[in-house]
């Protein structure tokens, strides 16, 4: 239901500290400024209003340990509220998460993870159908063969997630 989701997308190509990833959380939300506190007060200022926070990170496995920290603070919230965190991304992802959650000496699990499966070739063509039709385009503005390729070269899609608990 989108009337009671708010999705934050971040891309984390090119790498991201901490103070990047927050920023790129902050605006979307409103954040009165891009702290982990201050997302987090508008986190439980958007559940009282019956909305809960989705933050999807793509290219996670390129995000530095800071911005990685950051976003364990954010899904280990607050008591009064926290935002669901996805972060997609190579399995070189989960050495680094275990490795920041040992040295936080939590008893608590802080993360799960969901593999999941290539798409289909198919199942590329839809995604490319939603994603062109949201833009107001169709699907013929790619050839067959250009579908193909993009299928191939996008390695056919994430082959892992990681979903904080929350």
């Amino acid at each position: 239901n989108k009337q009671s989701v708010q999705s934050v997308v971040v891309s984390a190509r090119g790498g991201m500290d901490a103070a990047g990833i927050l920023r790129q959380v902050a605006q979307p939300l409103t954040a009165a400024s891009a702290d982990v506190g201050a997302i987090l007060a508008q986190v439980v200022q958007l559940a009282l209003t019956g909305q809960e926070v989705y933050l999807l990170v793509d290219d996670a496995e390129q995000l530095g340990d800071s911005a990685l920290e950051a976003l364990l603070g954010l899904a280990d919230g607050s008591p009064e509220g926290r935002p669901h965190v996805f972060l997609f991304g190579e399995a070189s992802l989960i050495d680094r998460l275990d490795q920041l959650c040992a040295e936080a000496e939590t008893e608590t699990e802080r993360y799960h993870v969901i593999e999941l499966a290539p798409y289909t070739e198919d199942e590329t063509r839809e995604y490319l159908e939603q994603r062109l039709e949201g833009a107001g385009q169709g699907i013929e503005l790619f050839t067959a063969e250009q579908i193909t390729d993009i299928h191939e070269h996008s390695g056919a899609a994430a082959t892992g997630i990681l979903a904080f608990q929350a």
